[in-house]
């Protein structure tokens, strides 16, 4: 017979897994209310919907009868099975393997050594100093060391523990909060590979298991627009960073490919799951991986959206440059399922060497054809219909839509100088009517980049002359410099409803704040050459002081 610690963790895995809703449904017709679905009982006769399912908790309550419990309960009460048969059948809904009794034992004591094995990794960490100080160096603080359990495995180490020597360790929990196997990164520079797993196991497999995801599961929250959705990462220092900057709905996979079982596992607690792997190519191709094979399983309410990063970051990289506001900027710009492969399609229009009728009809039958997977025959419809209306378009447009690539640039917060003068630019071109009365000013504004400078230029000659008719032309002209500034300044210039005046305003802020700084450079220049000069305590002080002033401002 199992253990109940046993028989616990089986039960939590098999819940993880099915969605009371999907079982109810089949016997009860239920409607979605807010957060919960309604419906008639099944277990008293009754004129009125007082039967409540709660997908998120996979729990149900009746109002009329007091019945109540989860997708075990209702499916014993409901066909009338033993507590086994119905744990059996929903093993088999879930597609989770029930062990043998005479392995229950086993897989007790795997767990046992396991957890063992994270407290011994965990006291090597925490009186190494120097392991300590390499993790305060890639952002870490005690508090989140604790949280995720991160330990240390020596030089020394030896039987299971051999693989993972001279590496931090990352423990593997599952929902039940309990060690299933470790992840370890290399310490050493040029030591390949960089991450590796524990073997897999009876209670271990990579593609059904979600690192974090016995912390993301608590945090899923209906109040913040990011953390109603789960974000996918890659690895696992992107997830440890991503929690510690507030994104505490952050999971990462296995090292393996985003997974079919994955995405029923993150669509029970949320709707949008926000795919995040690094901006280099290969993250790129596992992202169109994943959207691909999610165009397989969508149904209506449940897809995926995907966040750009820039081309040289992964989530941890990009936030310890930058901010988490700039982080929940991408986030927020994430791209829904149909966007995100409309680029890839628009990418492989661009890298079509010959475009004949032939070739572009050949590219037509291949965007068309890549939809043909999804099974819900209304969703189908909806793609081919908005695919069929993106392709048109762009095709009578002239092709002017690029392809981004999928990354975003954003600049060191460091340097304000160059954001400010991207955000004095951007705001013109998105407002032409305020031209007039910031011509002046801005022709005092010393451009960082050149072709910056050039864009202005044209803009000018454009709004002054031809009272900006064909400021679209100089836009599509310039459409790679446009970008640029744009990646930079979006995020700060929200200036979407705001009247003229406001805008105005806005404008003149960020000048005033442009000529202050830009004084000030010029000022510690002088300040520095004096020094250089005659070094005393009043040219040494006035140089500190001034350059204090500028990082406050």
């Amino acid at each position: 017979m199992s253990t109940s610690t046993e028989l616990d963790r089986i039960l939590g895995l098999i819940l993880s897994r099915v969605s009371i809703v999907d079982i109810i449904e089949n016997e009860v017709q239920l409607v979605k209310k807010g957060r919960e679905y309604v419906g008639k009982c099944p277990f008293h006769s009754e004129k009125t919907a007082s039967f409540y399912v709660n997908d998120e908790k996979g729990k149900y309550y009746c109002f009329g009868c007091g019945a109540h419990g989860n997708a075990v309960s209702y499916v014993m009460k409901m066909k009338g099975y033993s507590f086994i048969q119905a744990v059996e059948y929903l093993a088999t809904i879930s597609g989770v393997k029930l062990p043998e009794k005479k392995q229950y034992s086993k897989h007790n004591d795997i767990v046992k050594q396991l957890s063992n094995d994270s407290k011994f990794f965990r006291i090597q960490l925490m009186k190494n100093k120097d392991i300590l100080k390499y993790c305060y160096s890639r952002g870490l603080d005690d508090s989140t060391i604790s949280k995720f359990s991160l330990g240390y495995c020596p030089p020394g180490a030896s039987g299971g523990m051999y693989k993972f020597r001279h590496r931090l360790i990352f423990p593997i929990f599952n929902c039940m909060n309990e060690v299933i196997a470790f992840g370890g990164r290399a310490l050493r520079k040029g030591v390949v590979p960089k991450y590796i797993n524990s073997n897999e196991s009876e209670i271990f497999c990579k593609k059904e298991t979600l690192y974090a995801y016995n912390l993301a599961s608590r945090n899923i929250s209906k109040k913040d627009e990011i953390l109603e959705q789960y974000i996918v990462v890659e690895g696992y220092m992107d997830a440890v960073i991503m929690h510690k900057s507030g994104f505490s709905t952050t999971i990462a996979t296995m090292g393996t490919a985003f997974s079919n079982e994955h995405l029923v596992q993150l669509w029970r607690s949320c709707n949008e799951p926000i795919i995040c792997f690094d901006g280099d190519a290969a993250g790129r191709r596992a992202m169109l991986r994943a959207a691909f094979l999610a165009l397989q399983y969508i149904r209506p309410g449940k897809t995926l959206r995907f966040c750009g990063l820039p081309s040289d970051h992964d989530p941890d990289s990009f936030l310890r440059e930058n901010s988490e506001e700039n982080m929940r900027f991408l986030l927020k710009k994430s791209l829904y399922l149909i966007d995100f492969i409309w680029e890839d399609f628009i990418y492989k229009y661009e890298q079509m060497e010959v475009k004949t009728p032939e070739h572009i009809a050949n590219w037509r039958k291949g965007v068309l054809s890549s939809i043909s997977v999804i099974n819900d025959e209304e969703l189908r419809r909806l793609y081919k219909s908005q695919l069929e209306d993106l392709m048109y378009n762009f095709l009578r447009s002239g092709r002017k839509q690029k392809y981004s690539g999928g990354g975003v640039k954003f600049v060191d917060k460091k340097n304000k100088l160059l954001l400010r003068e991207a955000i004095l630019l951007y705001t013109v071109i998105r407002r032409p009517s305020i031209m007039h009365d910031v011509y002046e000013r801005m022709s005092g504004v010393s451009f960082s980049r050149g072709e910056w400078s050039r864009l202005w230029e044209e803009v000018c000659v454009n709004l002054l002359a031809d009272e900006g008719e064909g400021i679209g032309e100089v836009i599509g002209e310039n459409r790679a410099v446009v970008d640029d500034i744009r990646s930079i300044a979006e995020c700060y210039c929200a200036i979407d409803g705001l009247n003229d005046a406001e805008v105005l305003s806005f404008w003149s802020d960020v000048f005033e704040n442009y000529v202050f700084k830009a004084g000030y450079k010029n000022d510690i220049k002088v300040a520095g050459a004096e020094c250089q000069s005659d070094c005393n305590e009043d040219t040494w002080r006035r140089l500190k002081a001034l350059k204090l002033g500028l990082l406050k401002r």
